[in-house]
């Protein structure tokens, strides 16, 4: 019995491992208290191990829906030559700085002007004014749509409507970092091929080169 209550379990993924306590007391508080601990990532798993007792933690990856699983990979055709029908890229994410969205910007505004391609942003948060505004001001115009918050089926049909799922996780100034993005699960679901940045839980759910590409953080890939 704690402060908190009596604990029985404790799930967690990322954002209560490396941000919500500077010191570590409160989080070994309730991690000490529970009868099991459930964390969906091994670098979560390598996290805790350090504050508790390892018979009592384990590792349960998360899955999703099989209703969205894909009976087949996705055929795609668009190859950057027709203007009216560009390569679509896709990012279902936060707009927060854990999810790269800066550097995915950067990244474009490097491609040469000849070759068509269009992100299609899907999402909330803190960044997206920033993100609008970091857009504008590389001249992305007409190759970047932001659709702030959408429904689930909504980004799915998006998701169904694309070439190449984007995702630059990197692990943020606070130390905050992804676990498994649902989001990355939900396109290799749905056959769309994934990359990534390696941070966090990603490279748990892409293998570099075989379901997917993973690419170091930090920079504009191209």
């Amino acid at each position: 019995h704690t402060r908190y209550g009596t604990v029985t379990g404790v799930q967690t993924c990322a954002l209560p491992i490396y941000v919500w306590t500077d010191d570590e007391w409160d989080l070994m508080e309730k991690l000490q208290a529970a009868r099991f601990v459930a964390i969906c990532n091994h670098a979560g798993q390598a996290r805790l191990a350090s504050l508790m007792p390892k018979e009592r933690l384990h590792l349960i990856h998360h899955g999703i829906s099989s209703e969205l699983i894909s009976d087949s990979a996705r055929a795609q055709s668009r190859d950057g030559t027709m203007d009216g029908d560009p390569v679509r890229l896709i990012c279902i994410a936060r707009a927060v700085e854990k999810k790269g969205i800066a550097t995915l910007l950067r990244a474009l505004a490097l491609l040469p002007r000849g070759l068509h391609v269009r992100l299609d942003h899907h999402g909330d948060g803190e960044l997206l004014g920033t993100l609008r505004q970091l857009s504008d001001t590389l001249g992305l115009g007409g190759r970047v749509r932001f659709h702030g918050p959408s429904a689930h089926a909504d980004a799915m049909a998006a998701l169904d409507d694309s070439d190449l799922f984007v995702l630059p996780a990197s692990v943020a100034r606070s130390g905050d970092r992804d676990g498994i993005p649902n989001a990355i699960l939900e396109a290799k679901a749905r056959g769309i091929a994934v990359i990534a940045g390696e941070a966090g839980g990603t490279s748990e759910a892409v293998q570099d080169r075989v379901t997917g590409r993973l690419l170091q953080i930090g920079r504009a890939h191209v």
